[in-house]
Parts: C-alpha cells; sequence; structure tokens
C-alpha cells in the first residue's frame, strides 16, 4: 500500500508527489498498457520509451499494443527483460 504525503512540487516535466510505502518486502508488479502506436516517430520512440523504463524499474511489466511487424522491427537490437514485456496485436491505428 502507498499513500502520497505533501503538496505537489514542480519540476521541468510537471508535478511530483512523494510517495511513500506503508509495508516493507518487495514491490508488488505494476502492468501497464502502452499505445505503442501513438505519438511522433511511433513506434520506434514508443518502443525505446517503454523498454527504457522497464531496464530502469524492476517492479514493471508493460504491454505494448500495436501492429505487431512495426513493433517487433523496433524491438530488434534492443535489450530488454522479455519476461517483462508483451505484445498485444493491433490491426487499427487511430
Amino acid at each position: 500500500m502507498y499513500f502520497v504525503r505533501g503538496a505537489p512540487f514542480y519540476g521541468k516535466k510537471g508535478a511530483y508527489f512523494i510517495i511513500y510505502r506503508m509495508r516493507k518486502g518487495p514491490l508488488p508488479l505494476v502492468k501497464l498498457a502502452v499505445d505503442a502506436m501513438g505519438g511522433d516517430h511511433a513506434p520506434r520512440e514508443i518502443v525505446r520509451g517503454a523498454v527504457a523504463a522497464l531496464q530502469a524499474r524492476r517492479d514493471l511489466e508493460l504491454l505494448l499494443v500495436g501492429r505487431r511487424e512495426q513493433v517487433e522491427e523496433a524491438l530488434a537490437g534492443l535489450s530488454y527483460p522479455a519476461r517483462r514485456l508483451g505484445l498485444i496485436h493491433a490491426d487499427e491505428v487511430i
């Protein structure tokens, strides 16, 4: 369980809160789905950011949602923990 303490503080990328853990032990695994086809220079930049997040956070599992061929091409040559990165194929891109 987590709780937020105090008012937010502001940095270059927005507001942040100090988050405290209420119990000790391993962090729970956080699972997120990421639209790999959204944004500028997608999916290459989205995939690179997802891999960087996985390398930085051991408590994170990501599902990349997008066109399988393009996402796999963007993953080629990158080093990432494969057991914490999944891919969900989506034919349509909005």
